[in-house]
């Protein structure tokens, strides 16, 4: 098991088959790279981001965390081809009520489907995003892995 703290504030602990992302590996994958941190498995196709606002002051606290993630999957909707939301919900990440959506889309660079889960958490003065992206279609291996994901995450920050 890997550790990795972000923002002196969330630790992240993950599996030793990933490897943590370059950001020329980064900017293959993502249109904004600052405030984002991932790692990759690349034998089981899997990527792991874990994304955050800056601290939002005043607005952190006239904001929610489902409108975050609502305005996330927006983007989503536009940007990624055949995007399709298949669930949403809720969940405790460290401690704190959290909420989450499952989704699919087509690879930009291939005909590939790609299966997704984010679930975003307030944490402190920052809105938390956490997300997994797989071309691997066995559900119970995605889930597993998001699950010890949300499960190895720890609020090491003020209180």
């Amino acid at each position: 098991m890997n550790t990795h703290i972000i923002n002196d504030e969330v630790k992240v602990s993950y599996s030793d088959q990933f490897s943590v992302m370059t950001e020329e590996e980064k900017q293959k994958h993502f249109t904004k790279t600052s405030n984002r941190w991932c790692i990759d498995d690349k034998d089981r196709h899997m990527m792991i981001s874990l994304g955050w606002s800056n601290k939002l002051g005043i607005l952190s606290f006239l904001s929610d965390t489902r409108s975050f993630l609502n305005g996330f999957n927006v983007g989503m909707k536009r940007t990624l081809k055949d995007y399709e939301c298949l669930s949403k919900g809720d969940l405790t990440i460290c401690g704190r009520q959290g909420c989450t959506f499952e989704f699919s889309y087509t690879a930009s660079d291939k005909p590939v489907k790609m299966f997704g889960r984010s679930a975003a958490v307030k944490l402190g003065k920052r809105y938390y995003l956490i997300s997994l992206l797989s071309s691997n279609e066995e559900e119970e291996i995605r889930e597993s892995t998001f699950d010890e994901l949300i499960n190895g995450l720890e609020y090491v920050g003020e209180q």
